[in-house]
């Protein structure tokens, strides 16, 4: 987005700037001239980042933060959308023009942080329906169990 000067300083338009950059011209108004470069962000010396866009066009390096569980689903715009799948260990959700989903593979995603469990000891699990990440804490015992044991149909199955 380029904007203008003077009197046109409150007058912006569209510009690509990762092969034009921005000008005025004479009067101050503003201009896109192809062949280089123009103005960005430099995110090299971050964590994991995507490149966004805030206010008036200006680039952003946007760094998601990190998570103890992530979400396994990314939504529509409508929620009578269904929702598509995305491991958002490694992969963010976005939406398509349309508004529905699309699971993007640049950076992580969205999930919850469970540093602020009672116990030190849990393990992610996801809501079925939703696919947000839900921390699970493990109770504290006194002595603790050696082997699993199967349920239901498989009651009589053990791993130790």
């Amino acid at each position: 987005m380029c904007t203008g000067e003077q009197d046109f300083n409150t007058t912006s338009i569209t510009c690509d700037e990762a092969a034009n950059r921005c000008n005025v011209n004479g009067t101050g108004y503003p201009i896109c001239i192809a062949g280089t470069r123009g103005e960005g962000a430099d995110c090299s010396d971050t964590d994991e980042f995507y490149c966004g866009l805030g206010d008036l066009g200006v680039a952003e390096c946007i760094v998601p933060a990190n998570h103890s569980c992530y979400n396994t689903m990314c939504w529509g715009n409508d929620t009578a959308m269904d929702p598509i799948p995305c491991d958002q260990t490694t992969n963010r959700c976005g939406l398509n023009l349309d508004g529905t989903p699309i699971c993007i593979d640049t950076t992580r995603g969205d999930g919850i942080d469970c540093s602020g469990v009672i116990h030190q000891d849990f393990y992610c699990q996801n809501n079925e329906t939703t696919g947000s990440g839900i921390c699970m804490e493990t109770p504290a015992h006194d002595c603790y169990d050696d082997t699993c044991t199967g349920k239901d149909g498989f009651n009589t199955t053990s791993l130790s």
